[in-house]
């Protein structure tokens, strides 16, 4: 997978956000993190990955980086800190076991059965925190125009993902919630709130990852992940 300049330019315009990346806790809003993945968890970087070829991490982490992120989110006049992330995945197949994954782990999420809207899920982290969780399939071309707006964007595996919906996702990124009653996709501080990440299960692209981060430092974040250990690139 290579960038468009389109999606590069839109890397390089994000500023940097005040956020707590990083900080040596042990959990995330009281939640277990693994140690090698704190870093990877509490990145507020744009775009976050995580490069583990040998199929170590599970779903849940993502989960517990969105609780992050969505508690994070500055709450609309109501009180309410709402977002929405679209998770992308390969296959039908794999969105199957993603959804069953995210299921048990929040069982008392809400599948919504409007029409054109399967496979989508309102989940409340706490009695504050609403999250409307959009599961898709990135092989289908005709899906990619239809990514709403939304706040994170999840990729179950980077590699995986075409150039046209990583695109698609990143130009939609952010603009969920809207400006409306509140500052829109931003932190209690007014830091910016979007983010994508995802994990990268193959060491063969190091070199691609090595150029995507040069000069967007800033921008990008890599956990390299080496035989239970992990080291940021």
């Amino acid at each position: 997978m290579a960038l468009s300049k389109a999606a590069h330019d839109s890397l390089n315009g994000v500023k940097p956000l005040n956020g707590r990346a990083g900080g040596g806790a042990d959990q995330v809003n009281g939640f277990d993190v693994p140690p090698n993945l704190r870093e990877f968890v509490h990145s507020d970087k744009f775009l976050t990955l995580a490069v583990d070829p040998e199929g170590s991490i599970t779903p849940d982490v993502s989960m517990e980086k969105l609780r992050f992120h969505a508690k994070r989110m500055v709450p609309s006049s109501d009180g309410v800190r709402r977002s929405r992330v679209v998770w992308i995945c390969a296959t039908a197949e794999r969105l199957e076991e993603l959804e069953e994954a995210f299921l048990e782990a929040f069982a008392d999420s809400i599948p919504d059965r409007e029409i054109g809207k399967f496979h989508t899920f309102t989940v409340k982290f706490d009695s504050d925190v609403e999250c409307e969780v959009l599961f898709r399939v990135h092989s289908k071309s005709e899906e990619a125009s239809g990514i709403p707006h939304a706040s994170f964007g999840i990729f179950d595996d980077f590699y995986e993902t075409s150039e046209e919906f990583f695109g698609w996702v990143s130009s939609r990124v952010g603009l969920y919630p809207g400006r409306g009653d509140r500052l829109g996709c931003v932190t209690d501080d007014g830091g910016n709130n979007r983010i994508i990440w995802g994990i990268v299960r193959s060491s063969w692209g190091s070199q691609f990852l090595d150029r995507l981060k040069e000069g967007l430092e800033d921008h990008v974040h890599i956990t390299r992940l080496h035989q239970g250990s992990a080291s940021e690139g």
